[in-house]
């Protein structure tokens, strides 16, 4: 089901932007790129992509037998994640801002450097409320339902 979630998120969202606008313009490889590089980099550093996986795997698993030990700690994985991807949507703004600071001599490429940094926020936000929100949410789940043995 969650797998559901996310591909018919995905549509709308892609059916939203083909019926108002181009595609193209809602593309920034490098901003996305970062945003999920910040967040790989933080399960390294932080010695949690086994417990990344391990949540993942939980997530996905049909059966609801999952020691609440992991569980918690894939609860704690996905709230971490959420504030990386909410800090490095700033720090992507931040850094388009400064260019459009650069480039206020000419007046001509301010609009496509503004798009991009509503594309960062727009990235973080999107990566936030469509996969990392409802991830925890289904192991927040998993949870009270170990806690209370709930069929």
């Amino acid at each position: 089901m969650f797998a559901l979630g996310i591909i018919i998120t995905i549509i709308i969202l892609i059916t939203k932007i083909l019926i108002s606008n181009d595609l193209g313009y809602f593309i920034d490889i490098t901003t996305l790129t970062v945003i999920i590089g910040f967040n790989i980099s933080l399960l390294f550093a932080t010695g949690s992509f086994k417990d990344f996986r391990s949540a993942l795997t939980i997530i996905f698993k049909k059966d609801k037998k999952s020691s609440n030990n992991e569980i918690k700690k894939g609860i704690f994985v996905f709230d971490l994640m959420i504030k990386v991807t909410m800090i490095s949507g700033f720090i992507c703004a931040i850094i388009d801002f400064i260019t459009i600071m650069h480039a206020l001599t000419d007046t001509t490429t301010i609009g496509s450097y503004m798009s991009l940094v509503s594309l960062d926020f727009l990235y973080s936000l999107c990566i936030i409320c469509f996969f990392l929100l409802p991830a925890k949410f289904v192991l927040e789940k998993k949870h009270r339902l170990n806690n209370y043995n709930i069929k």
